[in-house]
């Protein structure tokens, strides 16, 4: 089975729903540790310790999702490794915006086009600066 981004999504939000019985079951241990203490019943009270301990190992080891069934190990970093993307530090250029433009689809583009087309829209009822739109101007005046 190849693993996806949603497969994995899916097994991550199991693992956490895991861990979070998990952590509950280690609270009601140690709700019932304090209640046997009070009655003094120590080796209740102690059984009720470790088993409240040990359903937080299984809860920790929920979250890291370590051998988790979809075979991933530490399921987490590997969806941000292998479904997420790392910014570079590069600068976004009017040539990157022309490449992705080149591969988008005809509904991207219409997204694209409609979005200039509001945003033009909402600038109709704003003041108009001519000096500062007139130093731009100039400045495409510049092209060859």
């Amino acid at each position: 089975m190849a693993i996806t981004r949603e497969s994995l999504i899916d097994d991550i939000d199991t693992q956490y729903s895991q861990a979070f019985t998990k952590s509950t079951a280690a609270w009601n241990s140690a709700q019932e540790a304090y209640a046997h203490y009070q009655l003094n019943q120590d080796h209740e009270a102690i059984y009720d310790l470790y088993s409240s301990c040990l359903r937080l190992v299984e809860m920790g080891k929920k979250i890291m999702a370590k051998n988790d069934p979809i075979g991933v190990n530490y399921a987490v970093p590997y969806f941000l490794r292998n479904f997420t993307t790392e910014t570079s530090g590069e600068t976004f250029t009017m040539g990157i915006l022309l490449a992705e433009m080149f591969q988008a689809n005809n509904g991207e583009l219409k997204n694209f086009i409609g979005l200039n087309d509001a945003y033009r829209q909402s600038l109709w009822n704003k003041p108009f600066n001519e000096e500062f739109w007139a130093a731009i101007a100039r400045g495409f005046e510049q092209w060859e």
